[in-house]
């Protein structure tokens, strides 16, 4: 799952414009663990997140948002050493795709 497209060398293949920020996060394991990260870019369709490692850090997880305490079901789709990029499985409009609000912790397996 690396970048396909290394930074300089290729067009970005985004769709959505991202704007940058440096958001705190935390990325939610299995409902019960947490990887701290930083939200580096941002788009309502996803984001690129920094990490001290992506060692561990699963294909799909919820992505906390610490400015509002939002959950947003997140995927993996390319990944480096202290950074991955990720699109969002649910929309940013408040509610994930079974109904629950994205303001609440992700519902226990």
């Amino acid at each position: 799952m690396d970048d396909p497209t290394p930074a300089g060398t290729q067009q970005n293949r985004r769709v959505h414009q991202r704007r940058r920020t440096l958001l705190g996060g935390k990325i939610v394991v299995n409902h019960l663990s947490t990887i701290d990260c930083r939200v580096r870019d941002l788009s309502d369709h996803g984001a690129q997140l920094l990490l001290a490692t992506t060692v561990g850090v699963p294909e799909r997880f919820e992505l906390r948002l610490d400015r509002d305490n939002r959950y947003i079901s997140a995927r993996t789709v390319w990944r480096k050493a202290d950074r991955i990029g990720v699109v969002f499985e649910t929309p940013v409009d408040g509610h994930t795709t079974d109904g629950r609000p994205t303001d609440g912790p992700p519902a226990a397996a």
